[in-house]
């Protein structure tokens, strides 16, 4: 095996200059598919399970693509307090579906009495640092907060999934106005029973200010909603009104209350029977009429814009998966060529080599050890570049388990050609000669 390696070293250093082209090649077309697959992944990924949840209607989530330089843009806009309770308003009114405003943030409760289970990240196995942390009061006084799992909810959830309180009451209209010197009323789910009671009151700190907060009652046991695809047991989650706002801010803190608020309440869910793609171009027109750009997104959907690039997603997609699929093959050809002419050329080296003791399933070895090389080292540098560009355009690499698509594809038409070559040649010409 060493003498394989060796003379596959000194074949690969002897055009040193075409074997480092072609795994330039390698890495470009291994990237591009390792991007493209992942591109494919995101925008399908959540489209299934959305179906799966109940019969007939689909749930999509909707976001804001306020990231970045979008963000910074968008809130230099004079009317963006408007822009965004004017896409509320429309999106909550809206006849082709039902939208529910639901968004998961955790919030503090001052001088925590519940279980563990309760706190943030308590499933992840990380929450020893979401108990008893200091922050400060209205007054400057530190004091210990725990910080728990919360979902912030509109007016239409409790009635749109049915939930069930086994104590207290629900929430009613007046609950859903923002106050600034008010208590909010709050409702916990079954696993705070033992340790909280219906009217209590309890000190929060939510992610726009200190609040006093009222315990309105306890959800039933084993209460869910839809949320993100998947259903959310509320066992462990206390439920804080979406507040509605219906000025326009006027001070700094108004701003950032209004401002926290209706991001929360406009990456809601809309419950359907449309497509996802329709959902899209609905919410693309309600972001148009009113100037928002960069427009709202729904999780599923294919023709969503693009800020970067100025098109829909879906067409992203093509081109990428058209220019991969091109440079794969290209590369793919080159590789092919590139070793159909070292063989042609090193045929009297290969009689060379059969006459001091190698075998013809050495020389066989020897193609493929320099095949492998190629595309192992594509491989790893394009995959290595495209995980940066999955992190670049799509904020996370959602599957690494198609990685090994580009190298197969890359690597068949070259092997055949050139193990054919090989053995078609008559090396005895050259044997005879010397």
């Amino acid at each position: 095996m060493i003498h394989i390696l060796t003379e596959i070293k000194f074949s690969m250093e002897k055009k040193l200059h075409l074997t480092f082209i072609v795994i330039c090649l390698g890495i470009i077309s291994t990237s591009l598919s390792f991007f493209s697959i992942n591109l494919y992944s995101s925008l399908y990924e959540n489209t299934e399970q959305y179906h799966q949840l109940y019969e007939g209607v689909s749930y999509y989530k909707t976001a804001d693509n306020f990231v970045g330089e979008a963000e910074k843009k968008f809130e230099k806009d004079t009317n963006k307090f408007l822009k965004l309770k004017e896409y509320n308003e429309i999106m909550n009114n809206h006849e082709d579906f039902d939208y529910l405003e639901q968004y998961k943030q955790q919030i503090y409760i001052k001088d925590y009495k519940g279980n563990v289970s309760n706190l943030y990240r308590y499933e992840e196995g990380d929450y020893q640092n979401s108990k008893d942390r200091l922050i400060s009061s209205p007054e400057g006084k530190e004091e210990a907060y725990s910080s728990v799992k919360s979902v912030w909810i509109g007016s239409n959830i409790i009635e749109y999934f049915k939930l069930i309180l086994s104590e207290g009451e629900a929430f009613n209209e007046e609950d859903f106005v923002w106050h600034e010197r008010q208590a909010i009323r709050i409702i916990m789910g079954h696993e705070y029973k033992n340790d909280y009671e219906v009217g209590d009151r309890i000190q929060l700190h939510i992610i726009m200010d200190h609040k006093e907060a009222i315990i309105a009652g306890f959800f039933e046991e084993g209460s869910n909603i839809a949320y993100q695809g998947q259903l959310l047991n509320l066992d462990r989650y206390v439920a804080i009104p979406l507040f509605n706002i219906s000025e326009m801010p006027q001070t700094d803190a108004q701003e950032f209350i209004f401002w926290m608020l209706y991001l929360m309440k406009n990456s809601g869910t809309a419950a359907t029977t449309l497509s996802a793609n329709q959902v899209q171009d609905i919410i693309f027109e309600i972001c148009n009429d009113l100037d928002i750009k960069p427009t709202y997104y729904v999780s599923g959907a294919t023709n969503q814009q693009s800020n970067t690039f100025g098109m829909n997603m879906n067409t992203i997609l093509e081109i990428t998966f058209a220019v991969s699929i091109g440079v794969l093959l290209f590369t793919s050809i080159i590789l092919t060529i590139y070793l159909y002419i070292k063989i042609q050329k090193n045929s009297r080296y290969y009689a060379i080599l059969l006459m001091n003791g190698f075998s013809t399933k050495d020389l066989i070895w020897m193609v493929i050890g320099e095949i492998l090389f190629i595309i192992g080292v594509s491989t790893v540098g394009g995959s290595i570049i495209g995980m940066i560009l999955c992190q670049l355009f799509l904020g996370r690499v959602v599957s690494i388990g198609y990685i090994l698509i580009p190298a197969l594809f890359s690597g068949v038409l070259p092997f055949i050609i050139a193990v054919k070559k090989l053995l078609s040649t008559d090396l005895c010409v050259y044997l005879r000669e010397e």
